[in-house]
């Protein structure tokens, strides 16, 4: 049997176990405590700079990825529409070094 989840049991990350507890109203209504965060930002505080890094990589992730389609509307529109040789070419290279960023 193909393992479709952790544990084997299919249902993707957390399988039906996961499911119940979002269904569950103990829960889902439970809200966390200020001291609770107060232990939870202790434990990660070692880890501020490794933390604040990822962060940035997603957010510089995400502006490359939303960025991605203006190119290729540039490159239709404003280079390939007008023959516009030297356009196409450099914002080839835009996206070629945008693969290699996020890769």
């Amino acid at each position: 049997m193909a393992n479709s989840g952790p544990g084997g049991r299919g249902g993707g990350f957390g399988g039906p176990m996961m499911r119940s507890f979002q269904q569950d109203p103990g829960v889902a209504e439970h809200r966390i405590t200020r001291d609770t965060l107060k232990r939870i930002l202790g434990f990660a505080r070692p880890y501020r700079l490794r933390i604040a890094v990822f962060l940035g990589l997603i957010a510089v992730d995400a502006a490359i990825g939303a960025a991605l389609p203006l190119v290729y509307r540039a490159i239709i529109d404003r280079g390939i529409a007008r023959d516009n040789l030297p356009l196409v070419v450099g914002l080839a290279g835009v996206l070629a070094g945008a693969a290699i960023v996020a890769a």
